[in-house]
Parts: C-alpha cells; structure tokens; sequence
C-alpha cells in the first residue's frame, strides 16, 4: 500500500451550508414578504402601508434570532408536528409492571410458587 491514511475527499461547502436569504431561513423570509407587500398593495392607506413595515421588521428579526439559534428550526418543527402521532406523551405507569415482576421474583425465592 502507497499510503496507510484514509482517502479524504473535498466537500463544497454550499452544499453543506443551509438555505439562508438575510441571515434567516429562505422560505420564511419571502413568505413574510409576501404578506406584507401584499398588504401594501391591496390595502393603498399610509396607516396599513406602516404596519406592513413593522409586520416585516418584526417577523424578520424573529427569524433572524431563530436561524442564529437553528439554521434549520422550522424544518425541525415540522417533522416534530409531523411524527406527533408516533410519539405521543402519554405517562406509561411503569411502576405496576415493575412490581408485578418483583412480586413473582420474590415468591420464587421463598418457594411460594
């Protein structure tokens, strides 16, 4: 053998990297642009024209803090929302299954069986 080392190979980090637009995640950001363009254009008053401003501000540095926290959070809750109905957290009373094995053990060993 030529070399004793592992065969390395190089990975383009773009294809590692998540799908961020301005620091938050992609979809998110353009559908949040989405809704507030939308309301400037079928609203046409100064008053809605501001609150798409803040809407868009506000929503885009929630984002923002979230992909900082999570690059891909919201594909995270999605599959969390999705695999709910495999995991459901119910309490499973653990305790009776335990004592009636400890119960049978103990007559085993006294001879009580």
């Amino acid at each position: 053998m030529a070399s004793d080392r592992p065969r390395e190979i190089n990975i383009n980090q773009a294809l590692c990297r998540p799908d961020h637009l301005w620091g938050a995640e992609r979809e998110l950001v353009l559908s949040a642009a989405l809704i507030a363009i939308t309301l400037i254009c079928l609203a046409f008053k100064f008053w809605i024209t501001i609150f798409a401003m803040i809407f868009w501000v506000l929503v885009f540095t929630g984002l923002k803090m979230m992909a900082k926290a999570d690059p891909i959070m919201s594909r995270i809750y999605l599959r969390h929302i999705r695999y709910r109905p495999y995991y459901p957290s119910i309490q499973k009373n653990l305790s009776e299954v335990g004592s009636e094995s400890t119960e049978n053990i103990s007559q085993q060993s006294t001879g009580l069986v």
